[in-house]
């Protein structure tokens, strides 16, 4: 739940620092009298100097502090009071912490630790133990923070500190919720309630509450959530904490909002502020006012959403609130590109990553760059925006939600056994309990308060030192990113040089395959000749869609696809799926039965190509998953367009797989690849296709019955203008490039058969000359004339890019000959080095005879 762990934390830093400041000048004044008089005993004035060393450093001063401390740790050695000792260094510890000097914060806390253990003193050891966790905690290194903090706990349990043990049970709650471990998170939280509650530790109970309601915030149970933030405002209400309802109630406001309740979620952010303003809590003032805009922006409320953002950035600045910060210009880069200010936009997604990246918050550094990445792609400058999207996956969260959520109801019943139990144990235990606790009042006698506050202040100052902790976590998170973008850049770098040879491998033998089978069906051919090569060619056209939507990787990334919008007829785009599926069906004596009603438009209007993928994937599907019965392609003319419905009588799918399915590589079961084969790419292009066409693709299966997959589509009546435009269309005239001399540069033989045929069997008098490689090609080009140079963009020796360069240092009109890539590669990276090389326009292999000839005569007319 966003920003809501740095605002609990903040609320516990600023309940202690507001308890130890309360003491008014006259206090402090009483204070230095005590230590001042030699005639009292050690204790009284070691704990009249103690006292003031803190409320030093309650005061924000750390210098002061250290300095009292000092005084007071050379007192005590003095007088060999090993307790006042440790509690001197534990506030040095503090007072480095202030002023960011962690080895130092480190050094005290081990001394005093060492102490303890020499005086054998179990109670500076529970916090000496305690206060080492936090410190580990504050260096991110939680499995050690887990560790002491468990020694600290152990120690307290036997010394029946029962509020320390709460105290520490909730701190290891909050180290399990940093970790992303809500498992033991709400395990802990849960344990820490119930002792709070069992001794009515009431100030407690806030704080615990609070941590509860994330993690379940965080898991999406919205009511358990809600009630444990209620709970927590219920306590701040009993013992007058105004503070720290703040965070809760914000919380309650976001949940409001996540279950669509804006107006709810906007009364429950208006309380948070109004107490914010009220006692100046600078903090809840710019993280409400954040939310605030957020909703109001979502509203289009924009002035509004202006004017709070603006607010809320101006305290984060002042207050150095970075993570508040990077959240309020994340959501302005959001504003401005919905006022389309894109210049702005990306300045501030730049500052937002920068700034992110400088504090080494990865939560901060995920979101700034999906901000940076939306800027990109709305700014049509896809190759930045693959790149930082590919940072954007890298930070992205990695928590499996699903189990940790399954396994948080099966610890919310262990929870109520244990709570029972602890109550049964701690009642056969009273006795005990009362016997110890006033032994311990007899030895602390008056300073046993002023231990439990100081200890407890220790604990959670070096919890909350959220400014120490980020400028420590710096550097860490910073060489962890650094190392993660280099992996990031390196698998880039790779994917790219992938895909561009298996553009080129796979679309080389593909050309050849579609141009030879067009050349053969321009022969005399039997009717059942004609037939099987047309299901290879449709066949090979359906293969050639689904390779351009895979190796044209900018254009998915982007999404970038773009739908045509032209007649065609409905019919014939669903006879070629089963003619080309056909076959298929009939290996496994399938029946594959398609329902056309009379109703139906003869021509529409849309994308025929995408239409007929959708369907050969859905139908394709089918057959794979039916080993017996049938598969029906059902259409239906609705109010809303044209439905189309895939039935098959196969295995089924079980509901609990069914909402993965349409994820890129998914397939419902592991073991589907190794039976049927297959990607796991075909159902989610096919329902990409459908939401770009404004439809919904849905299913509706039992395993073992079979499955049926439908979608609606408003499909539009071609008019009649349409239909005759259609109709008079004629086959291309290929007399305007009669006399056509074209050099081709090409070094695979089957492709040169394709292209040279194609030539001089549609246009009269060319002539062609063939080249294998680029240099060969530059030295025919000097020796003859010819009106356009086909040139392959990958050859041998010399390739298509290096042979354009030459020859564009020729002199004129040699320099000036237009060139054609000739390519198998689709990526635009690779077609723009064509261009770049000075070719004029490029030709995708496989082609297609209309944009082949096309793109020729756009340089040639007879």
């Amino acid at each position: 739940m966003k920003d809501c762990i740095a605002l609990y934390v903040f609320a516990m830093l600023l309940l202690c620092s507001s308890l130890l400041a309360a003491q008014t000048q006259t206090v402090r004044d009483s204070l230095w009298i005590v230590w001042e008089n030699e005639t009292l005993a050690d204790s009284v004035r070691l704990n009249a100097i103690h006292t003031l060393a803190f409320n030093e450093y309650a005061t924000i001063n750390p210098d002061s502090a250290r300095l009292l401390a000092r005084i007071e740790l050379d007192y005590a050695r003095s007088v060999e009071s090993g307790l006042w000792e440790g509690r001197a260094l534990n506030t040095i510890a503090v007072s480095f912490q202030i002023q960011n000097q962690p080895d130092s914060v480190k050094y005290y806390i081990l001394e005093a630790i060492e102490l303890f253990e020499k005086l054998k003193m179990n109670q500076g050891l529970m916090y000496g133990y305690g206060n080492l966790s936090e410190y580990y905690r504050s260096q991110s290194e939680f499995q050690e923070a887990i560790e002491y903090g468990s020694k600290s706990l152990e120690i307290a349990k036997d010394l029946q500190r029962m509020d320390v043990v709460a105290q520490l049970l909730a701190n290891l709650g909050g180290v399990y919720l940093q970790t992303g471990d809500y498992q033991n998170a709400i395990d802990k939280f849960n344990k820490a309630i119930s002792i709070a509650e069992k001794f009515d530790y009431v100030s407690m109970l806030p704080n615990a509450y609070t941590g509860l309601g994330i993690v379940h915030g965080e898991l999406g149970h919205n009511e358990e959530a809600i009630e444990s933030f209620e709970k927590s405002i219920f306590y701040c209400k009993k013992t007058n904490n105004v503070y720290q309802q703040i965070n809760p109630l914000n919380n309650i406001g976001e949940i409001h909002l996540r279950m669509g309740d804006s107006e709810k979620a906007i009364g429950f952010y208006q309380q948070s502020l109004e107490i914010s303003e009220k006692i100046d809590a600078q903090q809840g003032i710019s993280m409400t006012t954040n939310a605030l805009s957020s909703i109001y922006m979502h509203q289009e409320k924009y002035k509004l959403a202006s004017d709070y953002l603006g607010r809320s950035i101006k305290i984060s600045t002042e207050t150095a609130d970075k993570p508040n910060l990077i959240s309020a210009l994340n959501n302005r880069t959001e504003l401005e590109l919905k006022l389309g200010q894109y210049a702005k936009a990306l300045g501030t997604a730049k500052k937002s990553l920068e700034l992110a990246k400088e504090s080494g918050i990865l939560v901060g550094n995920r979101d700034a760059a999906k901000s940076l990445y939306a800027v990109y792609k709305a700014m049509g400058r896809y190759k930045e925006a693959l790149e930082v999207n590919e940072l954007f996956v890298t930070l992205k969260d990695s928590i499996d939600k699903k189990e940790n959520s399954d396994e948080v109801f099966r610890q919310k019943y262990k929870y109520q056994y244990e709570k029972q139990a602890l109550a049964d144990s701690l009642t056969q235990n009273e006795a005990k309990l009362k016997l110890e606790l006033a032994h311990q009042e007899e030895i602390a006698s008056k300073n046993q308060t002023r231990i439990l506050l100081v200890g407890a202040a220790v604990l959670v100052l070096l919890l909350a030192g959220g400014a120490w902790r980020r400028s420590v976590f710096i550097k860490k998170a910073n060489k962890q990113l650094a190392i993660e973008k280099q992996k990031a850049q390196e698998g880039e770098a790779f994917k790219q040089s992938f895909l561009a040879n298996m553009s080129h491998e796979i679309r080389t033998p593909m050309n050849a395959i579609l141009g030879m089978t067009n050349l053969t069906l321009d022969t005399q051919l039997s009717d059942k000749q004609k037939n099987y090569l047309d299901a290879v060619k449709q066949s090979s056209e359906s293969l050639l869609v689904i390779i351009n939507d895979i190796l044209d990787i900018s254009k998915l990334e982007a999404s970038g696809l773009i739908l045509e919008s032209i007649p065609f007829k409905l019919k014939e785009v669903v006879e070629q799926v089963k003619t080309t599926l056909q076959f298929k069906a009939e290996e496994k004596s399938l029946a594959l039965n398609i329902e056309m009603p009379d109703d139906l438009p003869e021509y529409v209007v849309g994308d025929p190509t995408r239409l007929g993928q959708i369907l050969m994937n859905l139908c394709g599907n089918a057959i794979k998953f039916t080993e017996k019965g049938s598969v029906s392609l059902e259409l239906k003319k609705t109010a809303n367009g044209i439905r189309f419905s895939v039935k098959d009588t196969g295995v089924g799918i079980p509901k609990e797989q069914q909402a993965k399915l349409f994820d890129s590589f998914q397939q419902a079961d592991a073991s589907t690849t190794r039976k049927y084969g297959g990607t796991g790419l075909g159902l989610s292009i096919a329902k990409s296709f459908v939401d770009l066409m404004g439809g919904e693709l849905a299913l509706s299966s039992e395993e073992g019955k079979g499955s049926t997959f439908f979608f609606t589509i408003a499909l539009p009546a071609a008019d009649s203008d349409m239909v005759k435009v259609m109709a008079s269309t004629k086959a291309m005239d290929y007399s305007q490039l009669k006399g056509l001399r074209i050099l081709l540069a090409e070094d695979n033989k089957f492709n040169q058969i394709v292209v040279v045929d194609t030539l001089l069997n549609l246009v009269e008098d060319v002539k062609v000359d063939v080249a294998i490689n680029g240099k060969e090609a530059l030295e025919m080009h000097q020796r003859d004339t010819y009106d356009i140079i086909l040139m392959d963009s990958d050859m041998p020796e010399m390739d298509g890019r290096q042979a354009t360069k030459a020859i564009r240092k020729l002199n004129a009109p040699q320099k000036d000959i237009p060139i054609i890539a000739l390519t198998a590669s689709v990526l635009a990276s690779e077609i723009d080095k064509c261009l770049e090389a000075g070719m004029n326009d490029s030709i995708p292999k496989p082609f297609k005879r209309e944009e082949f000839f096309a793109i020729i005569g756009k340089y040639y007319s007879a």
